[in-house]
């Protein structure tokens, strides 16, 4: 029984360690004929030599970018590549112990995607390339991090009427980290988990307010050289203006409310002065509110904490 070919597909900005450390173990995974690596953006540009020397890996630099949104990241990494099948492997995920051949030759299965218990792994997905582009790829009306895995998969099992398949838990592996790598947020661990939190919220919304399509249009890229690309500013796509606003209150009272411990009204009631709103996806967190996190959150959490603890004492 012959593989169709795949194309590994891995967006990497400014995790070069992870990167070198990730693609190494790929270049040992005979049954792909291509690694599409894609720097986007990274602050310091990563070099054909910082990588495995596999001739199958090819690296993309992609300049004009100044935010992670890996919905448009890894559209572009698949218009690079050239197989049958996309395996969308992130910057610090590798597989071993996984043939294909069997998978790939089940028609009725659109994908297959890391187990739902691997926590850090998710979002690795196997699919063939015309089933990808047939739903549009993934959602470029989302911003930062967090469900365009999930939205992507909720498409294209309903497109397909049939479910994903999972990959073993012994077939996807990672390099364990904190969210602030995540979150590409270089601040407190529960600065990067209350920015996951805010993102994820604000890309549900989208999800069921503006589902993507093929026949959206996608960010658009100028060719500078041999494997050297631009993105054209303004061509992101843009979401309505009164869901963009309800997305971003979302994305406020989602952040605060995490971050400090707050009801949702206070959030959405409190002075923008206090509990400010994004910009350009980022929080401004100002001395009082770590303040705040350090003191009065710290008591509410308590009770919460005993508990966690008793949990595991008795577990």
């Amino acid at each position: 029984m012959t593989s169709p070919s795949i194309s590994v597909i891995t967006v990497c900005m400014n995790r070069l360690e992870h990167l070198r450390a990730a693609a190494s173990r790929v270049a040992q995974w005979e049954h792909h004929f291509e690694h599409i690596v894609v720097d986007w953006c990274s602050q310091r540009p990563i070099e054909r030599d910082h990588l495995s020397s596999d001739p199958r890996l090819r690296l993309v630099r992609v300049d004009g970018v100044a935010d992670w949104h890996p919905g448009q990241a890894y559209n572009f990494a698949a218009s690079c590549a050239q197989g049958e099948w996309l395996f969308r492997l992130d910057a610090d995920c590798w597989v071993q112990n996984l043939d294909p051949t069997s998978l790939i030759h089940q028609s009725e299965i659109p994908a297959w995607v890391a187990n739902a218990s691997q926590e850090g792994s998710l979002g690795e997905i196997l699919v063939p390339a015309e089933k990808f582009w047939g739903i549009g790829g993934y959602s470029e009306l989302m911003r930062g991090y967090g469900f365009e895995d999930k939205d992507f998969v909720y498409r294209l099992e309903a497109a397909h009427h049939a479910s994903c398949g999972s990959l073993a838990a012994e077939q996807v592996h990672f390099i364990p980290h904190g969210p602030q790598l995540r979150a590409v947020v270089r601040d407190s661990d529960a600065v990067a988990r209350a920015f996951k939190r805010s993102s994820s919220a604000y890309n549900r919304f989208v999800a069921a307010s503006v589902p993507w399509t093929a026949r959206r249009r996608r960010a658009s890229y100028r060719e500078l050289g041999a494997d050297h690309w631009l993105w054209e500013m303004g061509t992101l796509p843009e979401l309505p203006a009164s869901i963009a606003e309800e997305a971003r209150r979302i994305r406020r009272s989602t952040f605060w409310g995490h971050f400090l411990m707050l009801p949702e009204q206070y959030v959405i009631h409190a002075p923008q002065v206090l509990l400010p709103s994004d910009q350009s996806g980022r929080f401004h967190v100002r001395w009082f509110h770590r303040l705040y996190w350090q003191t009065v959150r710290r008591l509410i959490a308590l009770p919460l904490d005993l508990l966690s603890v008793v949990r595991r004492l008795r577990g």
